[in-house]
């Protein structure tokens, strides 16, 4: 009977110990344009190429992170983020909002009172916000959606009294897809996008 009450709660209390909440907030950065298009439209003068494109610009977010370690180096990450700035639409511009939710392995490297980690893993990110409700443009206009996607995440963790001080980066990779206007005359570029975060923050260990 003791044997099998060790089985079922020692794993679990070392499992406790070894639970770090993260809470950060800083600078958005979204660092490629979303998307330029060149459409083939016809007219009262005959047919004439029209250009689009649109990018996120330079914003604010904040973040939370909760990080498992079952090993000492070796952990688990999930983390969320939300960024607030505004969308630049072929000469508009709207309030955008774009969600980040995240799983990723992480490794860390302890030296004194400092620690340095890395993590990778897949992400939904999910673009909302007045720039993207589906408008009646649709050579530029993108309705809401969840994509699919990756984000990269390194930091470093200073121990000073009390405090476990954090600066990190970074970065959700996705790609936008859009819906041809008109078959064959139609041409897009939709880059990898590429939006950091640089922020600052704090982090607890959950005893």
């Amino acid at each position: 009977m003791r044997l099998l009450v060790c089985l079922l709660f020692t794993p679990t209390l070392a499992w406790a110990q070894q639970v770090e909440l993260g809470v950060k907030g800083g600078y958005f950065l979204p660092a490629v344009q979303q998307f330029e298009r060149t459409i083939v439209v016809s007219g009262p003068r005959g047919y004439a190429a029209a250009h689009f494109d649109a990018r996120q610009n330079p914003g604010v977010v904040l973040g939370v992170d909760i990080a498992v370690w079952p090993l000492s180096n070796i952990g688990v990450d999930l983390a969320a983020t939300l960024g607030r700035s505004d969308r630049s639409e072929s000469g508009l511009n709207r309030t955008a909002v774009l969600s980040t939710l995240g799983v990723r392995l992480v490794g860390r490297k302890r030296i004194g009172e400092t620690t340095f980690r890395l993590g990778v893993g897949p992400a939904l990110i999910h673009m909302g916000g007045s720039a993207y409700d589906d408008g009646a443009a649709p050579y530029w206009s993108l309705a809401k959606r969840t994509l699919s996607g990756a984000t990269l995440q390194g930091d470093i963790t200073r121990t000073v009294g009390a405090l476990r001080l954090r600066l990190g980066v970074e970065d959700a990779l996705y790609r936008v897809t859009m819906s041809p206007v008109t078959a064959g005359t139609d041409t897009k570029r939709t880059p990898l996008q590429h939006d950091l975060a640089l922020t600052a923050g704090v982090s607890v260990p959950l005893r």
